[in-house]
Order: C-alpha cells, then sequence, then structure tokens
C-alpha cells in the first residue's frame, strides 16, 4: 500500500493558547504574554485569550482592555465582570492616593482631576467625594459631591458639618437685585411690636458670632509649577533650549531606542566572537610553525621546551636564542609576517567590543561590508562556472545583510526633554523620599523638591520629608519656602539636631539676602 507522509503543519491558535494558558500557570508572564498576543492577533473573538492575557499583562490600562474585549465578546461573564469591578476598584483606590497628596500639597487643579476620576471608578467612594468636595471652589459641584458622600455614609460627621456649611453660604448669597421686588416694599412697612417681639426671639435664638479669626500667612506663589522649569536649578527656561541659561545643565537626556539588545544583535556578536577566535589563531600557528622548525633542526642550544624565548625574539624583547636560531627562525616565518598577523584579529577584536557596545561607526561599517559581500556574491554566482555555490553563498550573503540591517534600532539613541514633573510610579511616601534623594545625589535640586513635596504631603508628621524638602530648597535657593518647610519640621520634632542645624543655615543664608529668587 502506498504510504504518504503528511507534512508538519504550524501550530494552531488552539495550541498556542494551550501553551500560553500552560505558561501563564507555571508563572512564564512574559512567554505567556507573547503567546496569548499571538492567539489575539490571529483570533479577535477568542474570550479565553483575552481573558487569560489580561491576567499576564503589566499595566491596569491593559488590563482594562482585555477585560472590556471579554465582555464585549460574552457579557455573561462573570470572571471577567468581577475582575473588571476589582481593576476599577485599584484604579480608583491609586488615584485617590494620588488626589489626596496633591490636594495636601496645594496642587488643586492636579487633585481635582485626579479625585474626579477616582470619585467616576468607584462612584461608591464617600472619600473620594468628600476630598473631591475640598478642592473644588464652585458651590453647587460641593454640595452635590458632600450630598453623595453623606448619602455613601451617613454617620460621616465630616460630611454633614461640611453641607451645613456649603447651604448656608448659598442662603447667605443675596438674591439678584429687582424693582419689583416684593422684599423692598416689604422694608419700607413699619415694625409693629407684636413683629419686633419676634425679631428679638428670634435674635435670642441665634448662637453667638464666632470670633474673628486671625488671617494666616499669605500663601507663597508656588515655587516648581512649571515643568519646564530646569530640572537642576528650577530655573525658568523655554521648551525649545538645550541648556539651561542659569546653572548650563543639559535639559535633554540622550538614551537607547532600545533598551535590551535584540536576539539579532546577541546572533552577530556571538558569530563574531567565533571569528575573532578564528583571527587569533593565526598568529599562533605561525609561531608554532617556526618553533617546530627550531626544533627539526636540532641546534643545541634551542630549548624547544620553551616557546616563550621565540615569541619574545619576535617581540623584540629579550630572548635566549642564539643569532642562529633567531635566523632560522626569521627565514621560516619572517617578523613581519608575524606582527602583521595580529592586524586581522585586532580589527575584529574591535569590531566586537563594538557591536557589544553598540557603536553606530560599527553598524555602519558591517552594513557596508554586508553589501559588497552581497554584491561580491553576485558576481559570483554568474562569472563563475558553478551557479549552485554561488547561488548559496548569495543566499548567505543576503541573509547576513537583512539581519544587519534588522538591528538597526539596537544602535539607535532618542533624546527626551528633561521636564519638572512627579513620577508617576511611585505609590507611597517612601517611595517619594527615596526617588528624591535619588534625584538630589544627581544635583537635580527642582526634582527632588518636587518629590519631598509630595511626600510630605501624603504623611502629616513625616518629618524626614521636610528636613530634605527644606535642604532642597535651599540648595534652589527658595529660601521662603525653606522656612516655610523648616517651620513644619519645628512643628513635629521641636528638639531635633537636623532641623536646629538647618535653623541656623538658614539664618545665616537670609541675612545677606532676604529675597526670593524670582519673586
Amino acid at each position: 500500500m502506498e504510504q504518504h507522509t503528511v507534512p508538519s503543519q504550524p501550530k494552531t491558535a488552539q495550541e498556542i493558547l494551550r501553551a500560553g494558558i500552560a505558561a501563564a500557570q507555571a508563572g512564564r508572564r512574559e512567554q505567556a504574554r507573547d503567546l496569548l498576543l499571538r492567539v489575539v492577533e490571529v483570533d479577535e473573538a477568542n474570550v479565553a485569550a483575552w481573558l487569560w492575557l489580561s491576567s499576564v499583562v503589566d499595566s491596569l490600562d491593559d488590563r482594562e482592555v482585555c477585560l472590556e474585549n471579554v465582555l464585549s465578546l460574552d457579557p455573561g461573564n462573570d470572571a471577567a465582570r468581577r475582575g473588571l469591578d476589582a481593576l476599577y476598584k485599584q484604579k480608583a483606590d491609586q488615584l485617590l492616593r494620588e488626589g489626596i497628596a496633591a490636594a495636601k500639597a496645594g496642587e488643586h487643579e492636579s487633585a481635582h482631576d485626579l479625585l474626579g476620576r477616582a470619585a467616576e471608578c468607584d462612584p461608591d467612594n464617600p472619600v473620594a467625594w468628600l476630598w473631591l468636595s475640598g478642592v473644588t471652589h464652585d458651590l453647587e459641584e460641593r454640595e452635590l459631591c458632600l450630598e453623595n458622600a453623606l448619602s455613601l455614609d451617613p454617620q460621616n460627621e465630616a460630611a454633614r458639618q461640611g453641607l451645613a456649611q456649603v447651604r448656608q453660604q448659598k442662603q447667605q448669597q443675596p438674591p439678584p437685585a429687582s424693582p419689583e421686588s416684593p422684599w423692598t416694599a416689604r422694608a419700607s412697612t413699619p415694625v409693629t411690636p407684636a413683629a419686633a417681639m419676634l425679631q428679638e426671639d428670634f435674635a435670642r435664638r441665634q448662637p453667638p458670632p464666632e470670633p474673628e479669626r486671625q488671617p494666616g500667612p499669605e500663601p507663597l506663589p508656588d515655587a516648581l509649577s512649571d515643568e519646564y522649569q530646569c530640572v537642576y536649578c528650577a530655573a525658568p527656561t523655554q521648551p525649545e533650549e538645550k541648556t539651561c541659561p542659569a546653572c548650563g545643565h543639559d535639559l535633554w537626556v540622550k538614551f537607547r531606542k532600545q533598551e535590551e539588545r535584540s536576539r539579532i544583535l546577541w546572533l552577530l556578536i556571538g558569530f563574531q566572537m567565533l571569528n575573532t577566535t578564528q583571527m587569533a589563531l593565526a598568529p599562533v600557528v605561525l609561531l608554532l610553525t617556526a618553533w617546530a622548525t627550531l626544533a627539526l633542526e636540532g641546534l643545541p642550544s634551542v630549548n624547544v621546551s620553551d616557546p616563550v624565548a621565540l615569541l619574545n625574539l619576535y617581540l623584540g624583547l629579550r630572548s635566549s636564542l642564539t643569532p642562529e636560531a633567531a635566523q632560522i627562525a626569521f627565514q621560516t616565518v619572517p617578523r613581519t609576517v608575524f606582527l602583521l598577523s595580529f592586524l586581522p584579529c585586532i580589527l575584529s577584536t574591535v569590531v566586537l567590543v563594538g557591536l557589544y557596545l553598540r557603536w553606530k561607526v560599527i553598524y555602519y561599517l558591517l552594513m557596508a561590508d554586508a553589501f559588497l559581500g552581497v554584491g561580491i556574491a553576485f558576481l559570483a554566482m554568474f562569472l563563475g562556472k558553478n551557479l549552485l555555490y554561488g547561488g548559496i553563498g548569495l543566499v548567505i550573503a543576503v541573509i547576513r545583510f537583512l539581519m544587519i540591517f534588522q538591528t538597526e534600532e539596537d544602535f539607535q539613541w532618542k533624546r527626551e526633554r528633561l521636564l519638572l514633573r512627579v513620577d508617576r510610579d511611585l505609590t507611597s511616601s517612601t517611595d517619594f523620599i527615596v526617588r528624591g534623594n535619588s534625584y538630589a545625589k544627581r544635583q537635580m535640586w527642582g526634582l527632588a523638591a518636587l518629590h519631598f513635596r509630595r511626600a510630605a504631603a501624603w504623611s502629616s508628621q513625616d518629618l524626614d520629608s521636610r528636613v530634605a524638602l527644606t535642604v532642597a530648597y535651599i540648595r534652589l535657593r527658595r529660601y521662603q519656602h525653606a522656612a516655610r518647610a523648616l517651620a513644619e519640621a519645628k512643628q513635629i520634632s521641636p528638639d531635633s539636631s537636623r532641623v536646629v542645624e538647618l535653623e541656623a543655615l538658614l539664618d545665616e543664608v537670609l541675612a545677606p539676602d532676604q529675597l526670593e529668587p524670582g519673586s
């Protein structure tokens, strides 16, 4: 019976899905993500692929997209519904933390945006509504926020008192004046004794007026309000400026377009390492040839067990070989030939180092060499007698050219403007302090102060953040802001040695210069 061989077929989407699920269950998130992405690329309606992909993606936004795709394909999917509810809660918690920190730092616009998004993600959270009411200036919006907070938490005394104050403020707003207003006519009518008694009784029932509050310190202008301020000295700069006109630091950062080396580049590095090893064999073979010749000559003064003496001879160093032995060695392998044999190895080593360090000039040299190799292989195929071997050589040359061409992004650089803004990946006061210290070590005092300020807003009793913020403001010559931060630190721990030292330092720097730079 005739037998037929079934050709191997590529894996189906279902097989890739099973492999992706197995990788996800084994904790290999990156491999699972790659496999599941391949599934949804060929089968966008695969509910299981989207559901499992939501468990291995990194960002909350990507997870939300995956779960929403599941629900659009299968509206009754309970797992996706529960996951999306938990995701909204997680996003709301993150937005709420950032919004509260921004509100404490006095960044009301940013806080209003963050807290509004938090309330949108989790409308059943009374804390979000309560904080949102504190960063809005519109009485109607504040009243609505407090009503929502009180309906969700009827025992919330802060919401109750705030709502009463808002409604009282709305009542105290004067109504629009009108010549036909009946209240104008009533004001001109005489007050009867009964009416006067009622007015006196009403006045007695009113609470005593609150004592006039002493005005607090004038709020300082935000010293770090523009993201185009210099991240080092916080001086104002223009978006297109390359260096800060005040401190001279570079305002742009240069980094690799592709941080990790690609697999193709690692393959080229491996091939170049083999090529360098082969090139290094040439001087070794020449040295062994000369050494073997001396051994065959049988000279009594030659110690054949010491080839180092021969190497010293070729390198021009002191050698134990006699002039007769040296003459025989140079006749066998001339010194010039031996020294020139190192040149290909040195060049290959330079290329190897350049590939690993990703020098752009090496990329252009390799591209030129690969293009020249394709041309030579093409001519050899048509001018030579054996088209088969010529064709194989041409294919190899083309493959090498394409491999080098695909590594272009490994050698490219990108430039971005350094902006004075808070890093978005931080989620706690400790994170902000650590990041601020990192910027301080790099003399980026603008960014350091911005992160220390956010850390101080996160915790009202954190001494470290306020001490660090004071130092950063002094470095920026923002002395009034430094004095305000130091006053907060002194309230927390008046006997702290760090507070005392900073107070003395601030008094010293304020003595000759009382003005805030830029004010």
